[in-house]
C-alpha cells in the first residue's frame, strides 16, 4: 500500500479568452448523413416487421461503412444522431446500443456479406443456425414498444425466448429504459405541437398570455418580488450540418419550481477553443427576459452563426493561424435582478465557469481587438483531503488536509506508483510518492488534449472519459488502455461504455469503480464493482452524498485511501 504525504505550495493563473462569432466549417461526414436519414423515430404502436426492416437497413449501412470494430462504429452512430434534433436522448441512447449490439452479433456470427444481413450464422458455436430478431422486452410486457427498434436484438433461433419463458432481471430493467423512451417522445410530441400553433406558448396568443401572467402576477403579490426557484437543463442538439444550415445548437429548458410567476433573464453561452493555440473563444452569447407562470416550464434553442463564414475573423486572434475553433461545452445561467439564482454547463469543468467559480472559460488571457493582455484573474485554489474510506470522503468526516494552495485540475490518477496530474491544456505530468513539490516529469499533451472529464486506473488499466471526440472515440465514453504511453497517444485503447454528461468525476480503487453523478446542485457518489454496471446505471450502489457540491477538482484513490481536490473553505 501505498503512503500518500503531499507538502507543496502552488498557484496558477487562469486567464480570460476573447469572444468570436463563428468557426470554420468542419468537414460533412457523408456516411454519418446517410445513416442519420435511416434512423427511425419512436412511434407507439409501431410494426415489429417494419422495425426489422429497419434494423437490417442500419446494419448494411453501419458495415458499408468499412468499419470492423464497435468503437469505430459507436463513433459513426452517435455523429449520425448529431443530425437529428428530432430524437431525444434517452431514445438516442436506447437506440444507439441496440443497433450496435445488433450489429455486433451479426458480424461476429458471420452473419454480414456483402455488407448484408445473412440471417444466418457462419462462425462460432451456432454455425449454420438462423439468426432471428427478438424483442429485449416481450410484447406482453410492454406492447407499446414492440415495432422499435431499441427494443431489437439478433439472437441464434435456438435460443430465442419461447412462450411462456421467464423474463430475466436485465431484460426487465432494460423496460425502465423504454419506458423513459415512451415518456420522452410523448413530451416531445406535446412540445412539437405547440411550437406548429400560429399561437403563443401553451397554446394562448402574446397578448392572452401577458394577460394571465399579469394576473398572476396580482394574485401573488410579494412573492413576486422573490427570487424563484428554477432547474435549468442545456443539451447540444446537433454539430454544423447541411441539415442544420451548418451550426451549433444548444437547447435550453427552464422550469420554475415556484409557486408564483416570475420574470428572469436567462444567459447562455457556446464556447470552442481553436485548433493550434487553444484559445477559447465565446462562439454564441444568447441573453434574453423569460416570463414564467408558476410551475411552468419553456424550451428554445440558441444557435451559432453559420460556422464557414467565420475563419478570416481568427487571423486577427490567434498568432499561430488556426484554421478552425472546436467546440468547447456551454453554460446556462439564471439571473434575478443582479443576483445568479441557478447555473448549468456541459461538463464538471463548464458548470464552474457558469456558477462563477471562473469567471470565464478555462485558461486564456483575455485579449483586447488590438491584441493587449488584459489584467490576469487569480482562480480559486484547492486543498487535497486524504480519507480512510469511500463513505467518509462522501460525507467529509475525518479528512486529513494534506496540500493546500493547489491550482484547479482537469483531472487526478493514481497507480501504484505515481501521481498523475492533467492540466487544463491537456498536459499530462507526473509525481512520485511521497513527494509533491514539483513534477517529476511532463508526459506531453494527451490525444484528447482539453476534452477530458475523468481519468484513473483500477491497478491493471488506464482508463479516460472523454467530454468530447478523439480519435475514433465519441463524446461521453469511456476508453481503457492498457498503458499510460497509449493513454497519452490514443492508441489500443477499447471503449467500455458511454457515460451521461451528468458524470463529474470516475474513480477505481482496485476492487470498485465509483462515479460522482449530479442533479441540479446535488452532487452523489456511487459505485458498483462492475465498470459497464456503473456506467450504464444498472445495480450500483449510493455511498453519498458529496459534501462539498460543485467545488472539487479532482478525486482519486491509491488503493489504501481515497483523495479529493476540494475548493478551499475560505473561498467558498
Amino acid at each position: 500500500m501505498i503512503n500518500l504525504r503531499i507538502t507543496c505550495s502552488a498557484l496558477f493563473i487562469l486567464l480570460l479568452p476573447p469572444t468570436l462569432t463563428s468557426i470554420g466549417a468542419p468537414p460533412v461526414n457523408k456516411a454519418a448523413e446517410g445513416l442519420a436519414k435511416a434512423i427511425p423515430v419512436y412511434k407507439k404502436g409501431g410494426s415489429r416487421q417494419a422495425a426489422e426492416k429497419q434494423m437490417i437497413l442500419l446494419i448494411h449501412l453501419l458495415s458499408a461503412s468499412n468499419r470492423d470494430s464497435v468503437s469505430s462504429n459507436s463513433a459513426l452512430i452517435k455523429k449520425a444522431m448529431d443530425f437529428r434534433e428530432d430524437i431525444g436522448a434517452q431514445q438516442r441512447t436506447t437506440t444507439v446500443g441496440a443497433v450496435l449490439k445488433a450489429w455486433e452479433t451479426a458480424y461476429v456470427y458471420g452473419a454480414i456479406n456483402n455488407n448484408h444481413f445473412t440471417g444466418r450464422a457462419t462462425k462460432g458455436r451456432y454455425r449454420g443456425e438462423t439468426l432471428i430478431f427478438e424483442n429485449i422486452v416481450p410484447q406482453e410486457m410492454l406492447p407499446e414498444c414492440e415495432g422499435y427498434i431499441g427494443n431489437l436484438r439478433v439472437v441464434p433461433k435456438s435460443l430465442a425466448r419461447k412462450s411462456g419463458d421467464s423474463i430475466d432481471r436485465r431484460d426487465r430493467a432494460y423496460a425502465i429504459g423504454l419506458r423513459q423512451v415512451m415518456h420522452e417522445a410523448k413530451t416531445r410530441a406535446a412540445m412539437l405541437e405547440i411550437e406548429k400553433s400560429k399561437v403563443g406558448h401553451l397554446g394562448l396568443t402574446e397578448s392572452d398570455y401577458e394577460a394571465r401572467w399579469r394576473a398572476e402576477v396580482a394574485e401573488t403579490g410579494d412573492a413576486y418580488t422573490q427570487p424563484p426557484n428554477l432547474q435549468l437543463v442545456g443539451q447540444r442538439l446537433s454539430s454544423p450540418s447541411k441539415m442544420n444550415g451548418n451550426c451549433y445548437v444548444l437547447r435550453v429548458e427552464v422550469t420554475n419550481l415556484s409557486r408564483h410567476p416570475t420574470e428572469v433573464e436567462i444567459h447562455s453561452s457556446i464556447v470552442g477553443y481553436t485548433d493550434n493555440e487553444n484559445k477559447i473563444y465565446e462562439m454564441r452569447k444568447d441573453s434574453r427576459t423569460v416570463k414564467m407562470r408558476r410551475s411552468e416550464v419553456r424550451e428554445y434553442e440558441v444557435r451559432t452563426p453559420n460556422v464557414s463564414a467565420f475563419k478570416a475573423a481568427l487571423k486577427g486572434f490567434d498568432p499561430k493561424k488556426s484554421q478552425k475553433v472546436i467546440y468547447r461545452g456551454y453554460t446556462v445561467v439564471a439571473k434575478f435582478g443582479d443576483e445568479v439564482i441557478g447555473s448549468t454547463g456541459s461538463d464538471g469543468r463548464m458548470m464552474r465557469v457558469a456558477s462563477g467559480e471562473y469567471s470565464a472559460p478555462d485558461v486564456i488571457s483575455e485579449v483586447s481587438r488590438a491584441g493587449s493582455i488584459a489584467s490576469p484573474v487569480i482562480k480559486p485554489t484547492y486543498e487535497l483531503i486524504q480519507f480512510k474510506t469511500a463513505e467518509e470522503l462522501a460525507a467529509g468526516k475525518n479528512g486529513v488536509t494534506i496540500c493546500s494552495g493547489l491550482p484547479g485540475t482537469r483531472a487526478l490518477m493514481a497507480d501504484e506508483k505515481r501521481l498523475y496530474r492533467l492540466d487544463y491544456d491537456g498536459t499530462l505530468w507526473i509525481y512520485k510518492f511521497p513527494s509533491f513539490n514539483a513534477p517529476t516529469e511532463s508526459l506531453g499533451k494527451i490525444f484528447a488534449e482539453g476534452g477530458v472529464n475523468a481519468l484513473f486506473s483500477d491497478g491493471a488499466a488506464y482508463y479516460i472519459h472523454l467530454s468530447e471526440s478523439a480519435k475514433s472515440f465519441s463524446k461521453d465514453e469511456v476508453v481503457k488502455f492498457t498503458s499510460v504511453s497509449d493513454l497519452i497517444s490514443g492508441e489500443n485503447g477499447k471503449s467500455v461504455g458511454t457515460v451521461s454528461t451528468a458524470t463529474a468525476a470516475l474513480m477505481s480503487d482496485g476492487e470498485s469503480y465509483y462515479k460522482v453523478s449530479h442533479e441540479g446542485s446535488q452532487y452523489t457518489l456511487v459505485h458498483s464493482r462492475d465498470l459497464k454496471q456503473l456506467l450504464a446505471n444498472g445495480e450500483i450502489g449510493t455511498v453519498g452524498e458529496l459534501y462539498c457540491g460543485a467545488n472539487h477538482s479532482g478525486i482519486f484513490s491509491d488503493g489504501s485511501s481515497y483523495y479529493l481536490q476540494v475548493r478551499s473553505l475560505s473561498e467558498n
